[in-house]
């Protein structure tokens, strides 16, 4: 219910802050352009923190959790909070990275798990995040591939590998290592990402996931 009421009055709210890039972007008053931009801001917040709020309430319920559907309250919420690029959300995506909406049709693995689809989408702040996190090394297989497979969407595989192995180099932990290093296996073995908007990397081939096991097993020829 608090998504739905969320939803219409983000659509009616709309046209409102249209009209106010309009008439306040636009002004030639230099106070009134940033009294616009200062409330455009405070309104994004706010937004921010109501979708937050809806996240916690409906991870906090069972059937949310035990029942996911696509277009469930939990799957709603955290790909507006993509939309939003909301960088606040990012610790909470990142517990919940391994949610997975029962789906019906076969779909790129990024997009069979909302919460890295909206951390994809966040960009590189989600890396950083991602990267701190792999060096707990109380990772799950799945969260630690799911992880990396937001590291290798949003910086591309060969950026993502230096990324990790300069993480290697840099952490004193011996489990920390462990957990970074689990992730370099992880992106080894990504073959090919089904295409999808995300994962066209320049000069590099697109590389594919295996639905079925989170990684392509076979290493092919190396191509």
């Amino acid at each position: 219910m608090v998504l739905m009421v969320f939803l219409a009055c983000s659509a009616k709210g709309m046209e409102t802050d249209k009209q106010r890039l309009t008439d306040g972007l636009s002004s030639r008053d230099s106070n009134v352009r940033k009294e616009a931009f200062d409330r455009l801001v405070a309104e994004r917040k706010a937004r921010i923190s109501a979708l937050l709020r809806v996240l916690k309430e409906a991870a906090s319920d069972r059937r949310e959790r035990l029942l996911p559907h696509r277009g469930s309250k939990l799957h709603l919420t955290m790909k507006l909070l993509g939309e939003l690029r909301a960088v606040e959300a990012i610790p909470s995506l990142i517990g919940l990275i391994e949610y997975e909406p029962l789906r019906k049709e076969d779909l790129p693995l990024a997009l069979q798990f909302p919460a890295v689809q909206a951390l994809i989408k966040i960009g590189r702040p989600s890396v950083d995040a991602v990267i701190e996190g792999l060096r707990t090394g109380a990772m799950s297989p799945q969260r630690s591939m799911l992880c990396t497979l937001v590291v290798v969407s949003v910086e591309g595989k060969a950026a993502g590998r230096v990324l990790l192995e300069g993480a290697v180099r840099d952490e004193k932990d011996a489990e920390g290592k462990a957990g970074l290093r689990v992730a370099l296996q992880h992106l080894a073995k990504f073959r090919r990402l089904l295409a999808t908007e995300y994962f066209t990397f320049p000069g590099e081939p697109l590389y594919q996931v295996t639905p079925e096991t989170g990684t392509d097993l076979d290493p092919g020829d190396g191509n």
